[in-house]
């Protein structure tokens, strides 16, 4: 991004220093002495030194945003860095910079202003520490800098791009507070292997004759209708075994801190007895599921970051379980968790 500066006069600077230098004029009118008079030149000099010394700065001066880690536990202090290095030899008292901060996931944010000096030929910094309340993907930005000369006459406010982005996700939950998934793991889901691309009827195994209880979306009706008797495809399992998790999120923000904080406490057990999990999450904007398959705490904590890279707001919407439907039809079974009766909870769907 195009750096652009501008400078302002600060008009109570300038009346300070106007009023200053008249009254050492008048004085100097009065005695005629030479101190004042030579206290008239250095104040002369101090006024174009300082003005110009502002300028050169400005086109010098850069400044650095980061942060210790890019991911943090709700509630846990990290420490956020801001850097300015100055390579001329000017400085200024202080130096200001408009900070903002936002939650893509929840779609809320902040600002406040940071000061710090600008050294001669040297970096300033200083340390900010952040504590996350909320769950989300927070971008931390800032886009001006301003910086005084030294007689606060003329302000320089200069355009940048910096930014830093960490994620706030939730709490290590302890072993003892572990939901019992004894009932659950024998309930493992196979992924529809129709929704896996190259899907057809070539991954269909084998014909047989219709019997009671087959599926009626597994009729092939084509053949049914040559052979004059019902037949039913059966199909090739494309995908292994693994627990489907649906994120079902509503509009309210503790909701879904509640429903993700669930979502990662039940995959982290799934996950600790070694069942693979797939997590889906339904993204308003493209009209589809996202789905993240994972077998490692590591896998959870990226499908995480990708979660909370979008809004809340397209998150929600339509009727996720006509979709569910439609767009995996041979998944058996599913954890579903969302708001039921107005609370954060963990329901098994089975057809």
């Amino acid at each position: 991004m195009e750096e652009k500066i501008r400078f302002k006069l600060r008009p109570f600077g300038l009346m300070n220093y106007l009023f200053t230098a008249a009254i050492v004029v008048f004085l100097y009118g009065f005695f005629r002495s030479y101190f004042l008079l030579l206290l008239i030149i250095i104040m002369s000099a101090c006024l174009v030194i300082s003005i110009a010394g502002v300028i050169i700065m400005g086109k010098n001066v850069t400044a650095e945003l980061g942060i210790g880690k890019d991911r943090t536990v709700c509630g846990e202090e990290t420490i956020m860095e801001l850097r300015l290095q100055n390579p001329t030899w000017t400085a200024a008292l202080k130096g200001e910079v408009r900070l903002s901060m936002s939650n893509t996931f929840l779609e809320n944010g902040a600002e406040w202003t940071a000061q710090l000096p600008v050294k001669m030929r040297g970096k300033s910094m200083l340390r900010l520490p952040l504590r996350f309340e909320d769950i989300g993907r927070y971008i931390i930005g800032s886009d001006r800098l301003q910086v005084c000369d030294m007689l606060g006459i003329v302000c320089l406010e200069k355009r940048m791009n910096i930014s830093c982005e960490v994620f706030a996700l939730p709490p290590e939950t302890a072993d003892a507070e572990f939901p019992d998934i004894s009932g659950l793991t024998d309930k493992a889901a196979q992924t529809d292997e129709s929704s896996k691309k190259g899907s057809d009827h070539s991954e269909v195994s084998d014909i047989r004759e219709y019997a009671a209880g087959d599926r009626l979306r597994d009729i092939h009706w084509k053949i049914s209708a040559r052979q004059g008797k019902l037949m039913v495809k059966e199909r090739v399992s494309v995908a292994g075994s693994e627990m489907v998790i649906l994120l079902n999120f509503v509009r309210n923000d503790e909701l879904a801190q509640k429903i993700l904080k669930l979502g990662i406490v039940y995959a982290k057990s799934f996950i600790r007895q070694r069942l693979a999990v797939c997590i889906l999450c339904w993204n308003n904007a493209d009209h589809c599921f996202e789905k993240y398959g994972c077998a490692a705490d590591e896998e959870l904590v990226r499908a995480y970051h990708d979660i909370l890279k979008t809004p809340l707001s397209l998150r929600t919407g339509g009727d996720i379980y006509r979709y569910m439907a439609n767009t995996f039809p041979y998944t058996d079974a599913y954890l579903d968790i969302g708001a039921h009766g107005g609370e954060a909870g963990a329901l098994l769907y089975e057809k």
